[in-house]
């Protein structure tokens, strides 16, 4: 993984019961350009949640890779 150099963002899930959030963790801090957005109360299919959920993930991917 340290050899990607692009721009990651990693959304993650806190009630997620099917990725190991440590584990994505762990992968993103090992990557050369990721940043993490947490969503404590969201489960596996955070795109899926609720519609603060879905907009947070569309600014921070816009505000992330310069589309917004």
């Amino acid at each position: 993984p340290e050899n990607i150099i692009q721009p990651v963002i990693m959304f993650t899930a806190g009630q997620d019961t099917i990725v190991d959030t440590d584990a994505a963790v762990r992968l993103c801090d090992r990557l050369g350009d990721c940043t993490r957005q947490h969503f404590a109360g969201s489960r596996h299919c955070i795109g899926l949640e609720t519609d603060a959920v879905r907009a947070a993930i569309i600014d921070g991917s816009l505000d992330h890779f310069g589309g917004g």
